[in-house]
C-alpha cells in the first residue's frame, strides 16, 4: 500500500495462498474477497488506489527450483511471509544473488517499542523487533502496518528516495 500511495512503478506480488478469514485483522483484504488468491486480491485493491503502478499478480508457490525465475526481473524484494522457512529460502537463493532483500522478523504481538531496522551485509534488511514469533505471538494490524511502513521506507531509501513525479 505504502509504495503504491508513494508512487511505484511496478510491484510483483506471488503468492499461492487464499484469503481466510483470519487474515481479515491484519492484511489488505476485505470480507468479500474471502476464498480469493491472496496475490489477485491486493492486485484488485492496489489498483484502486494508484493507476500510475503496475501491478502483476503471480499465484505460484515460490520454491527452490523457481525462487530465483519468479524474480529475476525484480531489482528489490519484499518478503512478507508468515513461515521461517520461506523467509530463509528467499534470503539463501536470492540474498547471494545481488537482489536487495527487504525482510520482516518480529511481527507479533502488540507491543512496538522494539521494532528496527536492521541491515544485514550489503543486501539484506530487516524490520520488525526480532522477538515476537509469530508461533507465540497474535499478530495485529498496527504493528504488521507499521513493520510494513518501515519496510517500504527501505525500498525507497535504495530505490533512490521517492517515487512520485
Amino acid at each position: 500500500v505504502h509504495l503504491v500511495r508513494a508512487g511505484a512503478k511496478y510491484i510483483k506480488i506471488v503468492d499461492f495462498d487464499k484469503i481466510e478469514k483470519s487474515n481479515l485483522n491484519r492484511q489488505f483484504y476485505f470480507q468479500d474477497q474471502i476464498g480469493m488468491y491472496k496475490s489477485d486480491a491486493v492486485k484488485i485493491n492496489l489498483e484502486r488506489i494508484g493507476s500510475r503502478t503496475e501491478i502483476e499478480a503471480v499465484n505460484m508457490k515460490i520454491e527452490s527450483d523457481n525462487v530465483e525465475e519468479i524474480f529475476k526481473e525484480c531489482d528489490i524484494v519484499v518478503e512478507a511471509f508468515d513461515k521461517k522457512e520461506y523467509k530463509k529460502l528467499i534470503a539463501e537463493k536470492l540474498g547471494v544473488c545481488g537482489k536487495k532483500l527487504v525482510c520482516a522478523s518480529g511481527i507479533g504481538g502488540t507491543a512496538t517499542d522494539k521494532v528496527q531496522i536492521k541491515n544485514f551485509g550489503k543486501n539484506i534488511v530487516v524490520t520488525g523487533d526480532f522477538e515476537s514469533d509469530i508461533k507465540d505471538f497474535k499478530t495485529y494490524s498496527h504493528k504488521v502496518s507499521m513493520v510494513a511502513a518501515l519496510m517500504a521506507g527501505v525500498v525507497m531509501e535504495i530505490g533512490g528516495g521517492a517515487f512520485e513525479d
